[in-house]
C-alpha cells in the first residue's frame, strides 16, 4: 500500500471516527428521552479506498413499534375504564353502608313489618313513609350520579375528538417537513422522533394502523380501514347529538368502529356500561313500584278523603271493571254508611264512561252520590255536595283480586313519578291497529330493545284534550319486527310519527313517594276490607287492621319476573339489588386486573423497544472507547506517516 493510500485510509478512518463519536455523544445526552431513538452510522467502503459515513439510520424495530402502538391504545383504555368502572362501583355500593341500596330496602322492609304489627300507631306509619321517602331519593340519586358522570364522559369525548384533530394537523404539518427535508441531517431524525410520539399519542385515543412508505411518508388508518391521516389528515368532526357527541371521519360516524383506545372506552362506558346500570335501577325502581303499589291500592285507610285525584290527567286509562270495585260512604268513625256497587262487566276506560257510570248511583232525591271532574288538569273523583252524602268519606275498595278503579287510575299509589325524559321516553316511529277487536301496534325510534322490557307495563300517549294523556299496556313485545301490540285499539284518530310516548312506570331518576302521604302518614293504607263479611254498617279499614301491610309486605318478598329479561329469570327485589351491586363490584375488579395486566404489556414492550431502540449509556460508552482507539490508531497512522516525510526530506 503506497503512503498516499495510507494517509487516505486514515483520513478517512478519523472522519467516520468523530462523526460516530459526535453520535455517540448525542445518543448519550438523551439516554433519559424516551421518544429519543438511538442512532447509528452506517459504515461503507469508499471507492479508491477508505471509509465513510453512508447514512445516520434510527434504529427502530417496526414490528415491535407497531406492537407497542397498540399496547398503548389497549392500556389508555384499560386505564379510563378502570377509573370509572371504580366510580360506577361507588356510586352503586354508595358512600357508607347506611347509603347502600341493599340495606335502605332492608330497612324499608323491616319497617312494613313493624306497621303491620301495630298499624294504629302513627310513629310506626311515620318511619315506613320515611323510610320509602329515603329509598326513593337513594334511587334518585344513583341515577342523578350516572347521568353526571355520563355526561362528563361525554364532554371528554368531544375534547379528545377535538384534540384528535390537533394531534392529526401537527403530524400533517411533521410528514410535510420530513419529506422534504434531506436525508443525513440531525433536523430529519428529531422530526422522525416527533412524528413517531404523536403517533402514539394519536395511539391512545383510538385504535390505529400505520404504513411506512420508501419516501419516508406514513399514513394512518382506523376504525374500518377509515383513512385518519394519508398525505392529508382526515376532517374530524365532533357532532353532538340526541345521545351524545359522535366522532365523525370525512362525514362518516365511526362511533361503532372504534373499539379501543381512550375514545373507544369512553364510547362504552357511556354508551353501554352507564346505561346498563341505569336500566338495572330502572327495573328495580319499578319493581319496587308496581309490589308496593298494587298492594296499596288494594287497601283501605282510616284517614277521611271526600276527594281522589289521579295520579296523572287522564282522558282514557286501562280498561277496569267497576263490578270489581266498591264505593264505600264512611261517616267520621269510620262506619260504612253506604256501598255503592257495579255489575260485574260494567266496563269503563275514559272519564265520560267513568261519569256516566257513576251519575247512575243516585241518592233517594236523584241526586248523584258521586262526580267525576278535572282537579288541577287531572282526573278527579268525589262526593258531590248536593247529595245526601255531603259531610261523608269516599273509599274505594277491590271486591276481587286486582285493585280495580284505584290502580287504573293510580288514585292510591305511594311511589309515584312516571319515565324520566331520558329513561322511559320515546318517539313514535309507526302506528296502527288490526284485528277484530282491533289491538294498536306501535314502533318507537331511539331504544327499542328498552321498551321491550315495559311487557306488562302502561305507556301513555299525548290525549285529545291539552294536558291529558291516554293510557295502554304493553301486552307483546316481537322483538324480530320490533312492534309492541297494546290491550286495545287507538279509539280515535291514529297517533302520528313524532309522537312521543313514556313508559308509565318510575324509572329510578323519578321515583318519589306521594307528597300527601309524606305530609299525612294517616293516609297509608294499612287495612283491607273483606266483602264477604257485610260492610254496611261495619267499620271499613279500622286503624288497627294491617292486612294491607302485611300483603305490602308479601309482595316486597315475593320472586318475580324480571320485565324484559331474556332469559326469563324470577327474582325478588332484594336479589335484584344485591345482583345489582355484584355487578358493579365484578366489573371493576376485572377493571382493575385489566389496567395492572395492560400496564404490564405496554410497561414489557417499552422494555424490550428500549433494549433495541432506546440508548444504553453503558453499552454507548463501551462503543466510543473503541472508536476513540480507533482513532488514536488513525491519527497513529497519520503521525507515523509524517515522521517519514520528515526524515525524507532530512534525507
Amino acid at each position: 500500500m503506497s503512503l498516499l493510500a495510507s494517509i487516505n485510509n486514515s483520513l478517512s478512518g478519523l472522519g467516520v471516527a468523530q462523526r460516530s463519536i459526535e453520535l455517540l455523544s448525542n445518543n448519550v445526552s438523551n439516554a433519559s428521552n424516551p421518544t429519543y431513538v438511538r442512532e447509528t452510522a452506517a459504515v461503507t467502503a469508499r471507492f479508491g479506498g477508505g471509509v465513510e459515513v453512508a447514512s445516520v439510520e434510527r434504529f427502530v424495530d417496526r414490528f415491535l413499534a407497531a406492537k407497542r402502538i397498540d399496547a398503548r391504545g389497549e392500556s389508555a383504555a384499560a386505564e379510563t375504564t378502570a377509573q370509572t368502572r371504580q366510580r360506577l362501583e361507588d356510586i352503586v355500593a354508595g358512600a357508607d353502608e347506611a347509603a347502600r341500596l341493599d340495606t335502605l330496602l332492608a330497612g324499608f322492609r323491616s319497617d312494613v313489618a313493624r306497621a303491620a304489627a301495630a298499624p294504629s300507631d302513627p310513629v310506626l306509619r311515620r318511619s315506613l313513609v320515611t323510610s320509602a321517602d329515603r329509598l326513593a331519593r337513594r334511587l334518585n340519586e344513583m341515577s342523578g350520579l350516572l347521568s353526571e358522570l355520563r355526561s362528563a364522559l361525554d364532554a371528554r369525548y368531544a375534547d379528545l375528538s377535538n384534540d384528535l384533530t390537533t394531534k392529526l394537523g401537527t403530524l400533517a404539518s411533521l410528514n410535510r417537513t420530513i419529506v422534504t427535508t434531506a436525508y443525513d441531517t440531525g433536523a430529519l431524525r428529531t422530526l422522525e422522533d416527533r412524528r413517531d410520539a404523536v403517533v402514539t399519542e394519536i395511539a391512545g385515543l383510538l385504535p390505529v394502523t400505520r404504513f411506512d412508505r420508501e419516501s419516508r411518508d406514513i399514513a394512518l388508518f382506523a376504525g374500518q380501514g377509515r383513512r385518519l391521516f394519508d398525505l392529508e389528515a382526515a376532517r374530524v368532526d365532533a357532532r353532538t347529538g340526541q345521545g351524545g357527541t359522535s366522532l365523525f371521519l370525512d362525514g362518516t360516524s365511526v362511533d361503532q368502529e372504534i373499539a379501543g383506545g381512550e375514545l373507544g372506552a369512553l364510547r362504552a362506558l357511556r354508551d353501554e356500561a352507564i346505561p346498563a346500570i341505569r336500566d338495572g335501577l330502572d327495573a328495580i325502581a319499578g319493581e319496587l313500584a308496581a309490589a308496593v303499589n298494587a298492594a296499596h291500592a288494594a287497601g283501605v285507610s282510616a284517614a277521611a278523603r271526600e276527594t281522589w285525584t289521579a295520579g296523572y290527567a287522564f282522558e282514557e286509562f286501562q280498561s277496569v271493571d267497576l263490578g270489581a270495585t266498591s264505593f264505600l260512604l264512611r261517616d267520621d268513625k269510620g262506619r260504612v254508611i253506604a256501598q255503592l256497587d257495579f255489575p260485574p262487566g260494567t266496563m269503563v276506560h275514559d272519564r265520560t264512561g267513568l261519569r256516566a257510570a257513576l251519575a247512575s248511583k243516585v241518592d233517594p232525591d236523584g241526586v248523584p252520590y258521586l262526580t267525576v271532574s278535572r282537579d288541577a288538569g287531572k282526573m278527579a273523583i268525589g262526593i258531590d255536595p248536593a247529595s245526601r252524602a255531603r259531610g261523608l268519606s269516599l273509599e274505594m275498595t277491590s271486591r276481587g283480586d286486582g285493585p280495580g278503579l284505584k290502580q287504573a287510575l293510580h288514585l292510591d299509589d305511594l311511589f309515584v313519578g312516571a319515565g324520566g325524559a331520558d329513561s322511559f321516553a320515546f318517539e313514535l316511529r309507526m302506528a296502527a291497529q288490526a284485528g277484530d277487536p282491533p289491538r294498536a301496534t306501535l314502533r318507537v325510534a331511539g331504544a327499542p330493545e328498552r321498551f321491550a322490557s315495559l311487557v306488562g307495563r302502561e305507556i301513555a300517549l299525548p290525549g285529545a284534550i291539552d294536558g291529558s294523556i291516554v293510557l295502554r299496556r304493553v301486552i307483546a313485545w316481537d322483538q324480530t319486527t320490533e312492534t309492541a301490540t297494546l290491550d286495545r285499539g287507538w279509539d280515535g284518530a291514529v297517533p302520528l310519527p313524532g309522537t312521543r310516548v313514556r313508559a308509565f312506570m318510575p324509572s329510578a331518576a323519578t321515583i318519589a313517594v306521594r307528597m300527601d302521604l309524606l305530609s299525612d302518614p294517616s293516609r297509608l293504607a294499612t287495612g283491607m276490607v273483606d266483602a264477604a263479611t257485610g260492610l254496611v254498617g261495619e267499620i271499613a279499614g279500622g286503624t288497627g287492621d294491617g292486612r294491607a301491610l302485611e300483603r305490602l309486605a308479601a309482595g316486597l318478598d315475593a320472586t318475580r319476573a324480571i320485565a324484559g329479561d331474556p332469559a326469563g329469570r324470577r327474582a325478588s327485589l332484594a336479589a335484584m339489588v344485591r345482583d345489582q351491586l355484584a355487578e358493579a363490584a365484578g366489573a371493576n375488579g376485572d377493571a382493575q386486573a385489566s389496567r395492572a395486566e395492560a400496564a404490564a404489556i405496554e410497561n414489557s414492550l417499552g422494555q424490550q423497544f428500549g433494549s433495541l431502540s432506546g440508548v444504553n449509556v453503558d453499552e454507548e460508552m463501551a462503543q466510543l472507547i473503541l472508536l476513540q482507539n480507533a482513532y488514536a490508531a488513525s491519527a497513529r497512522v497519520l503521525s507515523t506517516i509524517g515522521d517519514l516525510f520528515q526524515r525524507l526530506l532530512q534525507v
